[in-house]
Protein backbone atom coordinates (compact mmCIF):
# COMPACT_ATOMS: atom_id res chain seq x y z
CA UNK A 1 0.00 0.00 0.00
CA UNK A 2 0.82 3.27 -0.32
CA UNK A 3 0.62 6.61 1.81
CA UNK A 4 -1.95 9.38 1.03
CA UNK A 5 -1.82 11.88 -1.14
CA UNK A 6 -1.20 14.59 1.39
CA UNK A 7 1.18 18.15 0.28
CA UNK A 8 2.68 15.75 -2.27
CA UNK A 9 1.75 16.13 -6.00
CA UNK A 10 -0.04 13.68 -8.09
CA UNK A 11 2.27 12.71 -11.26
CA UNK A 12 0.34 11.90 -14.40
CA UNK A 13 1.22 8.33 -14.55
CA UNK A 14 -0.19 8.13 -10.83
CA UNK A 15 -3.33 10.71 -11.65
CA UNK A 16 -4.09 7.64 -14.80
CA UNK A 17 -4.08 4.89 -12.83
CA UNK A 18 -4.60 5.63 -9.14
CA UNK A 19 -7.15 8.63 -9.58
CA UNK A 20 -9.08 6.42 -12.28
CA UNK A 21 -8.86 3.14 -9.76
CA UNK A 22 -10.70 4.64 -7.32
CA UNK A 23 -13.17 6.64 -9.07
CA UNK A 24 -14.00 3.25 -11.45
CA UNK A 25 -14.41 1.36 -7.84
CA UNK A 26 -16.17 3.89 -6.03
CA UNK A 27 -18.54 3.75 -9.25
CA UNK A 28 -18.85 0.07 -9.26
CA UNK A 29 -19.42 -0.55 -5.28
CA UNK A 30 -22.78 2.08 -5.66
CA UNK A 31 -23.77 0.11 -8.58
CA UNK A 32 -23.70 -3.04 -7.15
CA UNK A 33 -24.73 -2.01 -3.85
CA UNK A 34 -28.12 -0.18 -5.88
CA UNK A 35 -29.09 -3.24 -7.66
CA UNK A 36 -28.73 -5.35 -4.06
CA UNK A 37 -31.13 -3.17 -2.52
CA UNK A 38 -33.80 -2.71 -5.79
CA UNK A 39 -33.03 -5.82 -8.07
CA UNK A 40 -31.16 -8.19 -5.58
CA UNK A 41 -29.24 -11.19 -7.05
CA UNK A 42 -29.87 -13.84 -4.11
CA UNK A 43 -27.61 -16.06 -2.77
CA UNK A 44 -28.91 -19.78 -2.50
CA UNK A 45 -31.61 -18.50 -0.73
CA UNK A 46 -33.49 -15.26 -0.73
CA UNK A 47 -33.47 -12.57 1.62
CA UNK A 48 -35.98 -10.22 3.61
CA UNK A 49 -36.10 -7.08 1.28
CA UNK A 50 -37.24 -5.46 4.15
CA UNK A 51 -35.13 -6.08 6.77
CA UNK A 52 -32.24 -5.33 3.58
CA UNK A 53 -33.56 -2.15 2.98
CA UNK A 54 -33.77 -0.98 6.27
CA UNK A 55 -30.60 -2.65 7.40
CA UNK A 56 -28.50 -1.21 4.65
CA UNK A 57 -30.13 2.76 5.56
CA UNK A 58 -28.76 2.28 9.25
CA UNK A 59 -25.64 1.25 8.18
CA UNK A 60 -25.57 4.57 5.93
CA UNK A 61 -26.29 6.51 8.56
CA UNK A 62 -24.10 5.42 11.30
CA UNK A 63 -21.61 5.29 8.95
CA UNK A 64 -21.62 9.10 8.05
CA UNK A 65 -21.53 10.13 11.85
CA UNK A 66 -18.50 7.74 12.43
CA UNK A 67 -16.60 9.66 9.01
CA UNK A 68 -18.04 12.91 11.09
CA UNK A 69 -15.66 12.19 14.29
CA UNK A 70 -12.76 10.30 12.67
CA UNK A 71 -10.47 12.56 13.76
CA UNK A 72 -12.29 12.90 17.23
CA UNK A 73 -9.84 10.36 18.92
CA UNK A 74 -9.50 11.55 22.78
CA UNK A 75 -12.03 9.51 24.02
CA UNK A 76 -9.79 6.46 22.69
CA UNK A 77 -6.90 7.70 23.84
CA UNK A 78 -6.67 5.09 26.71
CA UNK A 79 -5.94 2.25 24.01
CA UNK A 80 -2.24 3.59 23.13
CA UNK A 81 -0.57 2.76 20.22
CA UNK A 82 0.53 -1.10 20.91
CA UNK A 83 -2.52 -2.09 22.05
CA UNK A 84 -5.02 -0.43 19.61
CA UNK A 85 -7.34 -3.20 18.55
CA UNK A 86 -6.30 -5.49 20.73
CA UNK A 87 -9.64 -5.77 23.23
CA UNK A 88 -11.60 -5.97 19.53
CA UNK A 89 -9.62 -9.22 18.54
CA UNK A 90 -10.39 -10.49 22.18
CA UNK A 91 -14.17 -9.73 22.26
CA UNK A 92 -14.24 -11.27 18.75
CA UNK A 93 -12.53 -14.22 19.70
CA UNK A 94 -14.89 -14.80 22.39
CA UNK A 95 -18.00 -14.23 20.13
CA UNK A 96 -16.36 -16.66 17.53
CA UNK A 97 -16.13 -19.13 19.44
CA UNK A 98 -19.78 -18.80 20.80
CA UNK A 99 -21.02 -18.66 16.94
CA UNK A 100 -19.05 -21.52 15.81
CA UNK A 101 -19.63 -23.49 18.42
CA UNK A 102 -23.51 -23.32 17.72
CA UNK A 103 -23.06 -22.86 13.98
CA UNK A 104 -21.27 -26.39 13.56
CA UNK A 105 -22.59 -29.07 11.66
CA UNK A 106 -21.48 -32.22 9.47
CA UNK A 107 -19.96 -30.09 7.12
CA UNK A 108 -18.90 -32.01 3.18
CA UNK A 109 -17.98 -31.22 -0.14
CA UNK A 110 -14.40 -29.82 -0.58
CA UNK A 111 -14.24 -28.95 3.19
CA UNK A 112 -14.83 -32.38 4.39
CA UNK A 113 -13.01 -34.34 1.85
CA UNK A 114 -9.98 -32.15 2.99
CA UNK A 115 -10.83 -32.65 6.89
CA UNK A 116 -11.47 -36.32 6.45
CA UNK A 117 -7.71 -36.98 4.63
CA UNK A 118 -6.14 -34.60 7.52
CA UNK A 119 -7.78 -36.53 10.23
CA UNK A 120 -6.53 -39.96 8.19
CA UNK A 121 -2.86 -38.23 8.12
CA UNK A 122 -2.96 -37.08 11.50
CA UNK A 123 -3.60 -40.45 12.92
CA UNK A 124 -0.61 -41.81 10.59
CA UNK A 125 -2.90 -43.25 7.81
CA UNK A 126 -2.57 -43.35 3.92
CA UNK A 127 -4.69 -41.87 1.98
CA UNK A 128 -6.78 -44.17 -0.29
CA UNK A 129 -6.83 -43.98 -4.32
CA UNK A 130 -10.19 -41.65 -4.44
CA UNK A 131 -8.37 -39.22 -2.12
CA UNK A 132 -5.22 -38.82 -3.72
CA UNK A 133 -7.16 -38.69 -6.83
CA UNK A 134 -9.02 -35.42 -5.66
CA UNK A 135 -5.80 -33.91 -4.83
CA UNK A 136 -4.51 -34.90 -7.86
CA UNK A 137 -7.07 -33.53 -9.60
CA UNK A 138 -7.08 -30.13 -7.21
CA UNK A 139 -3.50 -29.82 -5.94
CA UNK A 140 -3.56 -26.41 -5.09
CA UNK A 141 -6.04 -27.88 -1.83
CA UNK A 142 -2.70 -29.46 -1.06
CA UNK A 143 -1.37 -26.77 0.97
CA UNK A 144 -4.71 -26.49 2.91
CA UNK A 145 -4.66 -30.49 3.77
CA UNK A 146 -1.20 -30.24 4.94
CA UNK A 147 -1.90 -27.19 7.39
CA UNK A 148 -5.01 -29.08 8.66
CA UNK A 149 -3.09 -32.10 9.28
CA UNK A 150 -0.30 -30.56 11.50
CA UNK A 151 -3.35 -28.27 13.18
CA UNK A 152 -5.27 -31.91 13.89
CA UNK A 153 -1.82 -33.36 15.06
CA UNK A 154 -1.35 -30.88 17.48
CA UNK A 155 -4.83 -30.99 18.86
CA UNK A 156 -4.56 -35.32 19.57
CA UNK A 157 -1.61 -34.53 21.23
CA UNK A 158 -3.44 -32.43 24.15
CA UNK A 159 -6.73 -34.60 23.74
CA UNK A 160 -8.88 -31.95 21.46
CA UNK A 161 -11.24 -33.71 18.65
CA UNK A 162 -9.69 -32.11 14.93
CA UNK A 163 -13.46 -31.04 15.11
CA UNK A 164 -12.72 -28.44 18.09
CA UNK A 165 -9.10 -27.95 17.59
CA UNK A 166 -10.53 -26.82 13.63
CA UNK A 167 -12.68 -24.35 15.10
CA UNK A 168 -10.11 -23.12 17.49
CA UNK A 169 -8.19 -22.20 14.33
CA UNK A 170 -10.66 -20.37 12.55
CA UNK A 171 -11.93 -18.86 15.84
CA UNK A 172 -8.29 -17.37 16.17
CA UNK A 173 -7.60 -16.29 12.71
CA UNK A 174 -10.73 -14.14 13.29
CA UNK A 175 -9.22 -12.93 16.30
CA UNK A 176 -6.21 -11.86 13.89
CA UNK A 177 -8.08 -10.14 11.21
CA UNK A 178 -10.34 -8.09 13.24
CA UNK A 179 -7.13 -7.16 15.50
CA UNK A 180 -5.07 -6.23 12.20
CA UNK A 181 -7.83 -3.90 10.79
CA UNK A 182 -8.45 -2.03 14.26
CA UNK A 183 -4.16 -1.51 14.25
CA UNK A 184 -4.47 -0.70 10.96
CA UNK A 185 -6.74 2.12 11.65
CA UNK A 186 -5.28 3.25 14.03
CA UNK A 187 -2.12 3.33 12.16
CA UNK A 188 -3.85 5.33 9.18
CA UNK A 189 -5.14 8.20 12.12
CA UNK A 190 -8.43 6.64 12.37
CA UNK A 191 -9.48 5.42 15.74
CA UNK A 192 -12.60 5.71 15.74
CA UNK A 193 -13.33 4.46 12.36
CA UNK A 194 -11.33 1.43 13.40
CA UNK A 195 -13.91 0.50 16.05
CA UNK A 196 -16.68 0.55 13.01
CA UNK A 197 -14.21 -1.36 10.56
CA UNK A 198 -13.45 -3.68 13.36
CA UNK A 199 -17.06 -4.40 14.00
CA UNK A 200 -18.56 -4.65 10.54
CA UNK A 201 -15.21 -7.53 10.10
CA UNK A 202 -16.62 -9.39 13.62
CA UNK A 203 -20.19 -9.38 11.91
CA UNK A 204 -19.48 -10.07 8.36
CA UNK A 205 -16.71 -12.73 9.06
CA UNK A 206 -16.51 -13.75 12.68
CA UNK A 207 -20.71 -14.65 13.19
CA UNK A 208 -20.75 -16.13 9.97
CA UNK A 209 -21.11 -20.24 9.60
CA UNK A 210 -18.03 -19.88 7.81
CA UNK A 211 -16.16 -19.99 10.76
CA UNK A 212 -17.70 -23.41 11.40
CA UNK A 213 -16.83 -25.09 7.81
CA UNK A 214 -12.83 -24.55 7.36
CA UNK A 215 -11.85 -23.79 3.58
CA UNK A 216 -8.90 -21.53 2.72
CA UNK A 217 -10.82 -18.45 2.63
CA UNK A 218 -10.10 -17.55 6.54
CA UNK A 219 -6.39 -18.22 6.40
CA UNK A 220 -5.91 -15.87 3.07
CA UNK A 221 -8.33 -13.42 5.01
CA UNK A 222 -5.43 -13.50 7.60
CA UNK A 223 -2.83 -13.19 5.56
CA UNK A 224 -4.14 -10.12 3.63
CA UNK A 225 -5.16 -8.39 6.78
CA UNK A 226 -1.72 -8.94 8.51
CA UNK A 227 -0.05 -7.52 4.92
CA UNK A 228 -2.50 -4.50 5.19
CA UNK A 229 -0.80 -4.12 9.02
CA UNK A 230 2.62 -4.77 7.69
CA UNK A 231 2.23 -1.53 4.88
CA UNK A 232 0.20 0.64 7.49
CA UNK A 233 3.68 0.17 10.16
CA UNK A 234 6.03 0.58 6.88
CA UNK A 235 3.74 4.13 6.35
CA UNK A 236 4.30 5.24 10.29
CA UNK A 237 8.13 3.69 10.29
CA UNK A 238 10.53 6.44 10.46
CA UNK A 239 13.53 4.45 10.01
CA UNK A 240 14.03 3.02 5.98
CA UNK A 241 15.52 -0.15 7.46
CA UNK A 242 12.56 -0.36 9.49
CA UNK A 243 10.29 0.32 6.69
CA UNK A 244 12.22 -2.11 4.53
CA UNK A 245 11.81 -5.03 6.61
CA UNK A 246 7.94 -4.35 7.24
CA UNK A 247 8.09 -4.43 3.43
CA UNK A 248 9.83 -7.60 3.15
CA UNK A 249 7.06 -9.29 5.58
CA UNK A 250 4.07 -8.40 4.37
CA UNK A 251 5.84 -9.30 0.99
CA UNK A 252 6.25 -13.09 2.78
CA UNK A 253 3.00 -12.97 4.51
CA UNK A 254 0.77 -12.35 1.38
CA UNK A 255 2.91 -15.12 -0.35
CA UNK A 256 1.61 -17.66 2.04
CA UNK A 257 -1.74 -16.39 1.26
CA UNK A 258 -1.62 -16.90 -2.62
CA UNK A 259 -0.12 -20.48 -1.84
CA UNK A 260 -3.79 -21.22 -0.72
CA UNK A 261 -5.61 -18.62 -2.50
CA UNK A 262 -3.54 -17.42 -5.39
CA UNK A 263 -5.96 -14.61 -6.55
CA UNK A 264 -4.79 -12.13 -3.00
CA UNK A 265 -1.87 -11.78 -5.20
CA UNK A 266 -3.89 -8.85 -6.81
CA UNK A 267 -3.46 -6.94 -3.75
CA UNK A 268 0.42 -7.29 -4.17
CA UNK A 269 -0.38 -6.71 -7.93
CA UNK A 270 -1.96 -3.53 -7.17
CA UNK A 271 0.86 -2.36 -4.57
CA UNK A 272 3.58 -2.42 -6.78
CA UNK A 273 1.70 -0.89 -9.75
CA UNK A 274 0.66 2.04 -7.12
CA UNK A 275 4.50 2.15 -6.52
CA UNK A 276 5.88 2.11 -10.05
CA UNK A 277 3.50 4.61 -10.99
CA UNK A 278 4.28 7.16 -7.78
CA UNK A 279 7.92 7.52 -8.68
CA UNK A 280 8.81 11.50 -9.45
CA UNK A 281 11.66 11.28 -11.14
CA UNK A 282 14.22 8.28 -13.22
CA UNK A 283 16.67 7.01 -10.82
CA UNK A 284 13.64 6.58 -8.15
CA UNK A 285 11.84 4.56 -11.04
CA UNK A 286 15.01 2.35 -11.18
CA UNK A 287 15.61 1.68 -7.55
CA UNK A 288 11.96 0.67 -7.38
CA UNK A 289 11.89 -1.69 -9.90
CA UNK A 290 14.63 -3.19 -8.64
CA UNK A 291 12.82 -3.57 -5.16
CA UNK A 292 10.04 -5.22 -7.29
CA UNK A 293 12.10 -7.69 -8.32
CA UNK A 294 13.44 -8.45 -5.46
CA UNK A 295 9.84 -8.62 -3.94
CA UNK A 296 9.19 -11.33 -7.09
CA UNK A 297 11.83 -13.28 -6.00
CA UNK A 298 10.97 -13.47 -2.29
CA UNK A 299 7.31 -14.47 -3.74
CA UNK A 300 8.29 -17.18 -5.63
CA UNK A 301 10.61 -18.35 -2.95
CA UNK A 302 7.97 -18.37 0.06
CA UNK A 303 5.37 -20.73 -2.48
CA UNK A 304 7.90 -22.84 -3.64
CA UNK A 305 8.71 -23.19 0.11
CA UNK A 306 5.48 -23.73 0.99
CA UNK A 307 4.81 -26.29 -1.75
CA UNK A 308 8.20 -28.23 -0.65
CA UNK A 309 6.70 -28.41 2.83
CA UNK A 310 3.15 -29.47 1.88
CA UNK A 311 4.22 -32.18 -0.06
CA UNK A 312 6.49 -33.55 2.59
CA UNK A 313 3.87 -33.19 5.37
CA UNK A 314 1.21 -34.47 3.13
CA UNK A 315 3.15 -37.38 1.08
CA UNK A 316 1.58 -35.80 -1.96
CA UNK A 317 4.33 -34.72 -4.14
CA UNK A 318 3.65 -33.07 -7.72
CA UNK A 319 5.52 -36.01 -9.44
CA UNK A 320 3.26 -38.58 -7.34
CA UNK A 321 -0.27 -36.70 -8.18
CA UNK A 322 0.89 -36.60 -11.78
CA UNK A 323 1.16 -40.24 -11.91
CA UNK A 324 -2.06 -40.41 -10.90
CA UNK A 325 -3.73 -37.95 -13.68
CA UNK A 326 -2.73 -34.85 -14.97
CA UNK A 327 -4.56 -31.93 -13.09
CA UNK A 328 -7.68 -29.67 -14.32
CA UNK A 329 -6.37 -27.10 -16.46
CA UNK A 330 -7.10 -23.47 -16.03
CA UNK A 331 -9.74 -24.03 -18.87
CA UNK A 332 -11.95 -25.77 -16.85
CA UNK A 333 -12.49 -22.10 -14.50
CA UNK A 334 -12.74 -20.09 -17.66
CA UNK A 335 -15.35 -23.03 -19.26
CA UNK A 336 -17.14 -22.60 -16.05
CA UNK A 337 -17.36 -18.60 -15.03
CA UNK A 338 -18.18 -17.92 -18.57
CA UNK A 339 -21.03 -20.49 -18.53
CA UNK A 340 -24.36 -18.67 -18.61
CA UNK A 341 -26.89 -21.65 -17.64
CA UNK A 342 -29.86 -18.76 -18.28
CA UNK A 343 -31.83 -20.18 -15.62
CA UNK A 344 -35.11 -18.85 -14.30
CA UNK A 345 -35.10 -18.50 -10.61
CA UNK A 346 -34.63 -15.65 -7.78
CA UNK A 347 -31.28 -17.93 -7.11
CA UNK A 348 -30.01 -18.05 -9.88
CA UNK A 349 -26.31 -19.03 -10.11
CA UNK A 350 -23.65 -17.10 -12.74
CA UNK A 351 -20.97 -18.62 -13.36
CA UNK A 352 -20.74 -20.94 -10.42
CA UNK A 353 -19.49 -24.58 -10.51
CA UNK A 354 -20.16 -27.10 -13.06
CA UNK A 355 -20.49 -30.45 -12.67
CA UNK A 356 -21.36 -31.15 -16.24
CA UNK A 357 -18.08 -29.55 -17.02
CA UNK A 358 -15.94 -31.35 -14.11
CA UNK A 359 -17.56 -34.41 -15.12
CA UNK A 360 -16.43 -34.49 -18.91
CA UNK A 361 -13.14 -33.25 -18.14
CA UNK A 362 -12.85 -35.58 -15.49
CA UNK A 363 -13.84 -38.73 -18.08
CA UNK A 364 -10.75 -37.09 -20.98
CA UNK A 365 -7.77 -38.70 -20.08
CA UNK A 366 -5.17 -36.93 -22.66
CA UNK A 367 -4.33 -33.38 -20.84
CA UNK A 368 -4.15 -31.81 -24.96
CA UNK A 369 -7.50 -33.26 -25.35
CA UNK A 370 -8.72 -31.95 -22.30
CA UNK A 371 -7.70 -28.78 -22.73
CA UNK A 372 -8.68 -28.12 -26.28
CA UNK A 373 -12.69 -29.77 -25.26
CA UNK A 374 -12.34 -27.11 -22.49
CA UNK A 375 -11.19 -24.30 -25.06
CA UNK A 376 -14.46 -25.01 -27.27
CA UNK A 377 -16.46 -24.75 -24.34
CA UNK A 378 -14.87 -21.19 -23.31
CA UNK A 379 -15.12 -20.14 -27.44
CA UNK A 380 -18.57 -20.85 -27.42
CA UNK A 381 -19.62 -19.31 -24.25
CA UNK A 382 -18.03 -16.03 -25.33
CA UNK A 383 -18.74 -16.19 -29.09
CA UNK A 384 -21.82 -17.86 -29.75
CA UNK A 385 -24.06 -15.48 -27.89
CA UNK A 386 -25.09 -11.82 -29.35
CA UNK A 387 -23.05 -9.44 -27.58
CA UNK A 388 -25.65 -7.91 -25.31
CA UNK A 389 -26.53 -11.33 -23.57
CA UNK A 390 -23.06 -11.95 -22.74
CA UNK A 391 -22.96 -8.32 -21.39
CA UNK A 392 -26.10 -8.90 -19.16
CA UNK A 393 -24.70 -12.45 -18.60
CA UNK A 394 -21.22 -10.53 -17.13
CA UNK A 395 -22.99 -7.69 -15.34
CA UNK A 396 -25.45 -9.93 -13.64
CA UNK A 397 -22.38 -11.84 -12.36
CA UNK A 398 -20.93 -9.17 -11.32
CA UNK A 399 -23.94 -8.32 -8.71
CA UNK A 400 -23.93 -11.96 -7.84
CA UNK A 401 -20.74 -12.09 -6.60
CA UNK A 402 -20.64 -9.43 -4.77
CA UNK A 403 -23.65 -8.48 -3.56
CA UNK A 404 -23.88 -11.69 -1.19
CA UNK A 405 -22.79 -10.18 1.96
CA UNK A 406 -23.30 -13.93 3.56
CA UNK A 407 -20.11 -15.04 1.20
CA UNK A 408 -22.39 -17.98 0.28
CA UNK A 409 -22.33 -19.84 3.69
CA UNK A 410 -23.47 -22.59 3.87
CA UNK A 411 -24.13 -22.62 0.07
CA UNK A 412 -21.43 -25.55 -0.81
CA UNK A 413 -22.91 -28.99 -1.62
CA UNK A 414 -25.74 -30.43 1.55
CA UNK A 415 -24.29 -28.06 3.66
CA UNK A 416 -27.62 -26.19 3.65
CA UNK A 417 -29.25 -28.87 4.97
CA UNK A 418 -27.39 -30.21 7.51
CA UNK A 419 -28.93 -29.56 11.31
CA UNK A 420 -26.83 -28.40 13.98
CA UNK A 421 -24.54 -30.10 16.00
CA UNK A 422 -25.74 -28.65 19.18
CA UNK A 423 -29.70 -28.71 19.36
CA UNK A 424 -29.96 -28.28 23.04
CA UNK A 425 -29.97 -25.67 25.74
CA UNK A 426 -28.59 -22.43 24.90
CA UNK A 427 -25.99 -23.46 21.78
CA UNK A 428 -29.55 -25.26 20.73
CA UNK A 429 -31.16 -22.08 20.83
CA UNK A 430 -28.37 -20.05 19.19
CA UNK A 431 -28.16 -22.47 16.27
CA UNK A 432 -31.59 -21.32 15.52
CA UNK A 433 -30.19 -18.11 14.63
CA UNK A 434 -26.82 -19.66 13.31
CA UNK A 435 -27.13 -22.32 11.12
CA UNK A 436 -29.23 -22.72 7.62
CA UNK A 437 -31.48 -25.13 9.09
CA UNK A 438 -32.01 -22.88 11.36
CA UNK A 439 -35.97 -21.30 12.32
CA UNK A 440 -34.32 -17.32 12.29
CA UNK A 441 -31.08 -17.65 10.03
CA UNK A 442 -32.89 -16.19 6.69
CA UNK A 443 -33.86 -13.22 9.44
CA UNK A 444 -30.17 -12.98 10.71
CA UNK A 445 -28.38 -13.40 6.90
CA UNK A 446 -30.73 -10.30 5.79
CA UNK A 447 -29.37 -8.30 8.26
CA UNK A 448 -26.19 -8.84 8.05
CA UNK A 449 -26.87 -8.68 4.09
CA UNK A 450 -28.00 -4.92 4.77
CA UNK A 451 -24.78 -4.34 6.90
CA UNK A 452 -22.88 -5.50 3.37
CA UNK A 453 -25.27 -3.43 1.22
CA UNK A 454 -24.97 -0.28 3.04
CA UNK A 455 -21.19 -0.59 3.36
CA UNK A 456 -20.50 -1.22 -0.12
CA UNK A 457 -22.91 2.09 -0.57
CA UNK A 458 -20.92 4.66 1.59
CA UNK A 459 -17.75 2.59 0.62
CA UNK A 460 -18.44 3.19 -2.93
CA UNK A 461 -19.72 7.20 -2.15
CA UNK A 462 -16.84 7.72 -0.39
CA UNK A 463 -14.53 6.72 -3.15
CA UNK A 464 -16.35 8.09 -6.27
CA UNK A 465 -16.87 11.59 -4.66
CA UNK A 466 -14.22 11.88 -1.64
CA UNK A 467 -10.91 13.46 -2.05
CA UNK A 468 -7.68 10.89 -3.71
CA UNK A 469 -6.09 8.92 -1.33
CA UNK A 470 -3.19 6.13 -2.17
CA UNK A 471 -4.16 4.19 0.31
CA UNK A 472 -7.75 4.04 -0.86
CA UNK A 473 -6.64 3.81 -4.32
CA UNK A 474 -4.62 1.17 -4.08
CA UNK A 475 -7.23 -0.90 -2.23
CA UNK A 476 -9.79 0.05 -5.58
CA UNK A 477 -6.93 -1.38 -7.47
CA UNK A 478 -6.98 -4.60 -5.33
CA UNK A 479 -10.84 -4.50 -5.73
CA UNK A 480 -10.79 -4.13 -9.39
CA UNK A 481 -8.53 -6.58 -9.71
CA UNK A 482 -10.38 -9.30 -7.85
CA UNK A 483 -14.02 -8.47 -9.86
CA UNK A 484 -11.75 -9.20 -13.44
CA UNK A 485 -10.65 -12.23 -11.86
CA UNK A 486 -14.15 -12.98 -10.60
CA UNK A 487 -15.68 -12.15 -14.13
CA UNK A 488 -14.05 -14.68 -16.38
CA UNK A 489 -13.36 -17.25 -14.24
CA UNK A 490 -15.57 -19.76 -11.89
CA UNK A 491 -16.55 -17.87 -8.77
CA UNK A 492 -19.33 -17.87 -6.05
CA UNK A 493 -20.04 -15.18 -3.61
CA UNK A 494 -17.52 -17.01 -1.30
CA UNK A 495 -14.40 -15.74 -3.05
CA UNK A 496 -14.70 -12.43 -2.09
CA UNK A 497 -13.90 -13.56 1.69
CA UNK A 498 -10.34 -13.46 1.06
CA UNK A 499 -10.49 -9.50 0.74
CA UNK A 500 -12.89 -8.26 2.58
CA UNK A 501 -10.07 -6.93 4.92
CA UNK A 502 -9.05 -4.87 1.90
CA UNK A 503 -12.74 -4.10 1.45
CA UNK A 504 -12.88 -2.66 4.92
CA UNK A 505 -9.63 -1.41 5.22
CA UNK A 506 -10.47 1.06 1.48
CA UNK A 507 -12.76 2.72 4.10
CA UNK A 508 -9.69 4.54 5.58
CA UNK A 509 -7.25 6.66 4.73
CA UNK A 510 -3.64 8.46 5.53
CA UNK A 511 -4.76 10.89 8.35
CA UNK A 512 -3.40 14.57 7.06
CA UNK A 513 -0.87 15.02 9.60
CA UNK A 514 1.15 11.86 8.95
CA UNK A 515 0.08 12.58 5.66
CA UNK A 516 2.25 15.56 5.40
CA UNK A 517 5.12 13.80 7.40
CA UNK A 518 5.60 10.80 5.42
CA UNK A 519 5.62 13.30 2.18
CA UNK A 520 8.16 15.79 3.92
CA UNK A 521 10.03 12.62 4.56
CA UNK A 522 10.25 11.18 1.19
CA UNK A 523 10.56 15.06 -0.38
CA UNK A 524 14.09 15.26 1.65
CA UNK A 525 15.26 11.93 1.34
CA UNK A 526 15.57 10.51 -2.32
CA UNK A 527 16.30 6.92 -0.68
CA UNK A 528 13.19 6.31 1.28
CA UNK A 529 11.65 6.94 -2.30
CA UNK A 530 12.33 3.00 -2.65
CA UNK A 531 10.44 2.00 0.11
CA UNK A 532 7.22 3.78 -0.12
Amino acid sequence: MATGTGAQSVTWPERALGVSAQRACGALLVAVGTVAVLAPRNSWFVFDPVVVGVTAVLTVLAGVLVARRSGQDAWLAWSGGERAGLVGGILAIVAAWAYGVSASIRFGWDAGTITGAARLLASGGDLDAAQVDYFARFPNNVPLLALETLIIHAGGLVGVLERDVLLAWQVLLVGIIVWCLGRTARLLGHPVRGVAVQFAALVLIGLSPQVAVPYTDLPAAACVALTLLAAAAAIRADRRRDRLLLVGLGVVVLALGCSIKPYVGVVGIAAVLMVVATATAGRVLGARLAGVAVAVVLTLGTIGAVSAASAAITGLTAEQLTQVREPFPVELWLASGTYDSQQDSPVRRYGGYNQTLVDEAAAITAQEQRRAVLREHVRENLLEPPLGQNVGFFTAKVAWVWGDGTFWASGEGWDSQQPALHQDGALGGLSEWTTATGEHYRSKASLVQGLWVGGLLLLGGTLLLGRYDRWRACASLALLGLTAYLIMFEARPRYLLALVPVVLAASLASHEKLQTSVDAHETSSPRAETTS
